[in-house]
């Protein structure tokens, strides 16, 4: 929160094995670090299922659906690019070390969204309870016309609350998908 003193501490920390990037979008950092660890969990469940091709159409998706998410709760949309969200995408949806990705990946293979798994931190899973809320609460304060969708999100959050089968997971995710790019269309529609 304080440029100044983050600049100054940045000049302590950095090193040829290090490297520490600031930024004054706060908020927009920490919804895009967790947010990237759902997209992470979705991209598991997509390689799970057999179905890996559409990990592509996911990144795009979570990329739109993330600025539309930060629009919202006044941030800058341009976060989503940056390195809180797209520095560390690639590992987290492809890095076979992700533990996001391997949940996913677990949840399908074993059929349950209590799957045994030989580490204990899953981001994600954690994360999207506190996106949605935040959704839920922005959305009690707008208009009808105003309200934030984020289908992605949704999607995971019901695969982990067990409303969604992990194995007929992907079929919806799918959904989330084409739903993004649809509300991203009536978002750009010339008038």
């Amino acid at each position: 929160y304080n440029y100044n003193l983050a600049e100054d501490f940045k000049k302590i920390i950095v090193n040829k094995s290090f490297k520490l990037f600031l930024s004054t979008d706060v908020k927009g950092v920490e919804l895009c670090a967790a947010a990237k660890n759902v997209y992470g969990g979705l991209a598991g469940i997509c390689v799970g299922s057999g179905n890996n091709t559409l990990r592509g159409s996911l990144m795009c998706a979570s990329l739109s659906e993330m600025e539309q998410y930060l629009e919202a709760m006044q941030c800058i949309t341009k976060t989503a690019r940056g390195l809180s969200l797209l520095g560390d995408y690639d590992a987290t949806m492809y890095d076979s070390n992700s533990h996001n990705l391997n949940f996913g990946i677990e949840i399908v293979k074993q059929n349950t969204i209590h799957p045994q798994l030989n580490f204990s931190s899953v981001e994600g899973r954690d994360a999207v309870s506190g996106l949605i809320k935040r959704m839920e609460n922005f959305n009690a304060q707008v208009s009808d016309k105003m309200q934030l969708k984020a289908p992605l999100m949704e999607v995971y959050n019901q695969i982990l609350l067990g409303k969604i089968a992990p194995n007929r997971a992907v079929n919806q995710i799918e959904k989330a998908i084409n739903e993004v790019y649809k509300l991203e269309e009536n978002t750009y529609k010339l008038n």
